[in-house]
């Protein structure tokens, strides 16, 4: 399942930010599940930014890891869509 962030603002430029959003994302979706670590995940020449943030469970099932898209630029990625 996508979750997908409205447009606000939280770029690669805001790693605290962008790391508080997928926190609460998850806490949202998965209670009590937390990011046990993040590992750059190998991309291409575009403006996006992947990583892989795997989870430790809570009571609750959640997935053994997540991919987290982040942008660098919003003029560059809207002007892509």
């Amino acid at each position: 399942m996508a979750m997908r962030a409205k447009p606000s603002g939280v770029y690669t430029a805001d790693r605290e930010r962008a790391k508080r959003f997928v926190e609460s994302c998850i806490a949202e979706r998965w209670p009590g599940a937390r990011i046990a670590c993040v590992d750059a995940v190998r991309g291409d020449a575009s403006s996006r930014r992947y990583l892989r943030a795997r989870l430790e469970p809570g009571p609750h099932p959640c997935p053994e890891s997540l991919v987290i898209m982040l942008m660098d630029d919003a003029a560059i990625a809207l002007s892509s869509d």
